[in-house]
């Protein structure tokens, strides 16, 4: 018996690091990342990241399309705070993750993912990356793939059917921010280090704690201060909180000491952020009608003048200064020349999620490890890890396991622990059973790359390289029993370890037992290992089928692809009162792995049969060139599905619209003609 062959990430050092618990080398051969921008039914990859120019042009794109008018000052992407372009990586990644994972085994080392930001001048946002846990048919979809709780640009229900969840650190917020009230890089993840200073430091004037001081600035000497022939002003609302980017400026005084003024004339001090909104009111003190509008809020008339009268005369009793020795370290702002606010810059913050844990097994499926963030409320980025894992709940599994990621037996036992005894001879025999199992499938793989495309040829094939006597059908020196109980207990295991949201019914489960060779109606009848292997091989390349149609065969309102029970005498008799262009999708059992499109035309046309239907098979090698979806859009005599469970008739391009703006569109179109 051939051993099947390792993936490609697997190497001869792999054993030893999982032993050792130790990273993945060369991280960076395994991963993508994707960007699917707001209007966008898909993501694509871009190993550049998000980048602001494009959204912005997305934007115009959807106002455009909606014939509405366009405010960029209205959107985040337009702030002059908003970052130029935002990439993520895997930096870190657990080299036992490539093989099976126990239910509440910590992962080691913690995934690391790393976030790079550049701006121009400046930037203030936070940013939340999350993990995700992906099926394989989540994965085999991922320009489609949308996080839980996000609604996905086609219409679609929220995520369901998770294979597993995360606990440990599953979410990250990180606030980016540089040269904000004079270029701190800062953060909001609790850190008490001493801030990264950015921009160029020649042009800092003087360094200040950010403090609130509710007292009109004077000399040692008890005068009011002036700069540039004018009196200093009184900030009354002096909330930090409100005023995150109020920029204090130094000025040098007679006698070598250093005071603090409030520079109105700077806009980074009035005007930037939510500063402006924020700062009602600056009163002058030189200009006597600010001052006495301000107490007449307070005052009657009458007292107005001996209370400010008073005031100067308290206000000069109670002086404050500000020298150098009063400035303390923390929390410091920095003023910079105008200069530096065109220059461009990078931050990076490592993203490090600890102690991820999987809740619950796998149930012998495949998942990955997904890391996503959504871009200032509007975008998607997200970045895959591609090298898969099964997630299990007890010692016993790790063989099946490892037949599911292919990877070689010797991992298993190392896993185990060096004096775990040998697998019992029950153990062994499932085992022989998964391999056997295996060579099915990958007979029925080789069968499909060779056979020429004619209905029904390669089976042959595929049951020529099976033996007489396959060890699939022995446990333990003893026949297996081929039940229709256990034929249904092994089809909902296979199907449901894809992770797909639509489910068997009962309908789709007699109609396989049938093609096993099981009575329907019910009974067990014998049924032969030869039998027995050939419905499992065909049932093989209807999954492999599946996993390349899995979003339409996910889509059922519509139900676009009829259930297994569909057979060619039932699509006929469902189109025989439909009008032409009328169409249904059904799987084929005379060719497996193949999808058949049967579709009502009008009399006289080429090729069709005595009921006026075509019918067009849809190959395996014809979905590799090309999307299911694109065929059936493309296919210009198909212009509207029929769901054979609810009788709707729909037109084909609102199933396969792009987005919600062609939908729109086309209803209102139809609505014009109607």
């Amino acid at each position: 018996m051939t051993t099947p062959e390792p993936p490609p990430w697997w190497t001869p050092e792999m054993p030893a690091l999982c032993q050792r618990r130790a990273p993945l080398p060369d991280v960076a051969r395994w991963q993508s990342t994707y960007v699917r921008y707001k209007g966008q039914s898909e993501g694509q990859v871009c190993q550049q990241g998000w980048e602001q120019s494009t959204s912005v042009h997305m934007q115009e794109q959807l106002a455009m399309a909606a014939n509405g008018g366009f405010n960029a000052g209205r959107t985040t992407l337009h702030s002059p705070l908003a970052p130029l372009a935002i990439n993520m990586r895997i930096v870190t990644a657990p080299a036992e993750f490539a093989v099976p994972v126990k239910q509440d085994r910590r992962l080691t080392p913690d995934f690391k993912v790393r976030v790079e930001v550049k701006y121009r001048g400046q930037v203030s946002f936070p940013l939340t990356v999350r993990a995700y846990i992906l099926a394989q048919q989540e994965k085999d979809n991922l320009p489609e793939w949308t996080p839980e709780g996000v609604t996905d640009h086609d219409g679609q229900s929220e995520r369901k059917g998770h294979p597993t969840e995360l606990k440990g650190t599953t979410y990250i917020t990180h606030h980016f921010e540089a040269n904000m009230s004079g270029g701190l890089s800062s953060s909001f993840t609790g850190s008490t280090s001493t801030p990264v200073l950015q921009g160029n430091m020649g042009t800092v004037h003087h360094v200040v704690p950010s403090t609130v001081i509710q007292t009109p600035y004077v000399n040692a000497q008890g005068d009011m201060l002036q700069h540039e022939g004018m009196q200093m002003r009184y900030l009354q609302h002096q909330n930090p909180q409100m005023m995150p980017h109020q920029a204090l400026i130094g000025q040098q005084m007679g006698g070598g000491q250093e005071v603090i003024h409030l520079d109105s004339s700077n806009p980074l001090s009035l005007t930037s952020g939510t500063t402006a909104s924020a700062v009602p009111s600056l009163g002058d003190f030189s200009d006597s009608s600010n001052w006495a509008a301000m107490l007449q809020d307070f005052f009657p008339d009458g007292d107005v003048a001996a209370v400010s009268a008073e005031f100067m005369h308290n206000m000069e009793a109670n002086s404050v200064s500000i020298k150098p020795e009063h400035i303390s370290q923390p929390d410091q702002k920095i003023i910079i020349s105008e200069a530096v606010l065109e220059e461009d810059g990078v931050l990076t913050h490592d993203f490090e999620f600890l102690n991820l844990e999987f809740m619950k097994p796998t149930r012998m499926s495949k998942v990955y490890a997904c890391f996503a963030c959504t871009v200032l409320e509007r975008d998607l980025l997200y970045c895959i890890f591609h090298i898969p894992t099964v997630g299990i709940c007890r010692a016993e599994q790790r063989i099946k396991a490892c037949e599911r990621l292919s990877i070689p037996r010797r991992v298993v036992e190392q896993s185990n622990g060096a004096n775990q005894s040998e697998p019992s001879e029950a153990t062994s025999g499932y085992s022989q059973q998964m391999q056997s199992r295996k060579r099915i499938a990958d007979a029925s793989e080789r069968s499909e790359s060779a056979r020429p495309g004619a209905p029904g040829g390669g089976w042959n094939n595929v049951m020529d390289t099976l033996p007489a006597s396959s060890p699939s059908n022995t446990i333990g020196g003893d026949t297996m029993p081929h039940s229709r109980n256990a034929l249904r207990e092994w089809i909902l295991e296979e199907y449901e370890s894809r992770g797909w949201r639509r489910r068997l019914t009962e309908l789709d489960l007699q109609t396989l037992e049938s093609q096993a060779g099981f009575p329907v109606g019910g009974g067990d009848v014998d049924v032969s290992p030869m039998q027995w292997e050939e419905f499992t091989s065909q049932f093989r390349d209807v999954l492999n089928l599946l996993t390349k149609i899995s979003s339409v065969w996910n889509h059922e309102d519509p139900c676009v692809i009829s259930g297994l029970d569909m057979d060619r005498g039932r699509t006929a008799q469902a189109l025989a009162r439909e009008p032409p262009g009328t169409f249904i999708c059904r799987l084929s059992w005379s060719e497996p792995g193949s999808l058949v499109l049967t579709c009502k035309v009008a009399p006289g046309t080429p090729a069709a049969d005595g009921e006026g239907l075509l019918h067009v098979i849809i190959g395996i090698k014809d979905l590799n060139d090309r999307r299911v979806d694109t065929w059936i859009r493309d296919y210009p005599a198909a212009s509207h599905v029929l769901d054979v469970y609810t009788h709707k008739r729909v037109d084909k391009r609102k199933v396969f619209a792009s987005n919600y703006t062609r939908l729109r569109l086309m209803d209102e179109l139809e609505g014009s003609q109607g």
